[in-house]
């Protein structure tokens, strides 16, 4: 046992192998000094981690997915620190001062985009125990997706389930469906949803990758395929009719 692990990490190791004219050296052709030196690195690994935390404020990965800050980070810059605060300790903050950009894409990691999920308009419906509620509605008034931001918890929600497709767009409807389909798919193969500042492509906040629980994987991609083939032999059959009609 080492009485001083400082002392001995700076000169019996680091000093050791800088300074090889100086004792105490260090070779690492060795195999015993080299075997010494490998058990010690993990030692000095973490000390350097401590340090940069604790000097510099870096966070460790596993710091960052504790705190998972960049679930939200992107929204709270864009709401603000004083309202992110009083959602935090009221729950509530009025709707006017809640400020969103003015058009969201929603996505997953490697940029994949969904047709229908691109250039949403959010509007703020309201907040509860530190909830935003946001409704995100396509330019065309074609689709409404719920989006909930929890400031609390530091967690978004993109509620598929609770979309709502209007049946007047006829083909556009059926392509916003299939786009649908698509993104669940996707998530449910362990997507990560991304969610953007269309204008200015800045990240508003970002999901881990999906686990999905309680399901049959195999099968839930066969049932969403066959959904999304039905909907595009609809498609095609609605555009023959349309040209028949011309």
């Amino acid at each position: 046992l080492e009485p001083d692990v400082a002392d001995y990490l700076y000169h019996s190791c680091r000093c050791a192998v800088a300074h090889a004219g100086d004792d105490p050296t260090v070779n690492p052709d060795n195999i015993d000094d080299r075997k010494r030196l490998s058990q010690d690195l993990p030692v000095m690994r973490a000390l350097a981690e401590r340090v940069i935390v604790d000097e510099f404020g870096i966070n460790t990965d596993q710091e960052v997915r504790d705190q998972h800050d960049y679930e939200i980070a992107g929204f709270s810059a864009s709401v603000g620190s004083e309202v992110v605060q009083q959602l935090k300790v009221d729950g509530v903050a009025p709707r006017r001062q809640i400020e969103l950009p003015d058009q969201i894409s929603i996505r997953q990691w490697c940029d994949r985009r969904y047709g229908c999920l691109e250039g949403l308009v959010p509007k703020v419906k309201g907040s509860m125990e530190g909830v935003v509620s946001v409704e995100c509605a396509s330019t065309d008034g074609l689709l409404k997706l719920p989006l909930y931001i929890d400031f609390r918890e530091k967690r978004i929600h993109v509620d598929i389930e609770g979309a709502f497709i209007s049946p007047e767009g006829g083909i556009a409807s059926i392509h916003c469906s299939i786009d649908l389909h698509e993104f669940f798919k996707d998530l449910v193969s362990n997507g990560e949803v991304e969610v953007f500042d269309t204008t200015t492509g800045t990240c508003l906040g970002r999901k881990d990758a999906n686990i999905p629980v309680n399901i049959d994987p195999a099968g839930t991609m066969d049932n969403i395929d066959r959904l999304i083939a039905d909907l595009k032999e609809r498609s095609r059959q609605l555009a023959e009719v349309g040209n028949q009609e011309k």
